[in-house]
């Protein structure tokens, strides 16, 4: 999961009923998360999702 940012409450809130998600269903869901500094790092997000797509295999 590559969140806009990993320092703003909004981000934090998604990325904690994700992990709860995660919890509840360790069968269906195995969650990676990432996010950078601050929602305005477009090239750092690109970045992250390229790299991830190139390396890791996704469902979802």
């Amino acid at each position: 999961m590559i969140l806009k940012t990993n320092a703003s409450e909004f981000w934090q809130i998604i990325q904690a009923g994700a992990e709860a998600y995660e919890k509840e269903h360790p069968d269906l869901v195995k969650l990676s998360i990432k996010g950078p500094p601050g929602e305005t790092f477009y090239e750092e997000q690109l970045n992250m999702l390229t790299t991830d797509l190139s390396v890791d295999s996704y469902d979802g």
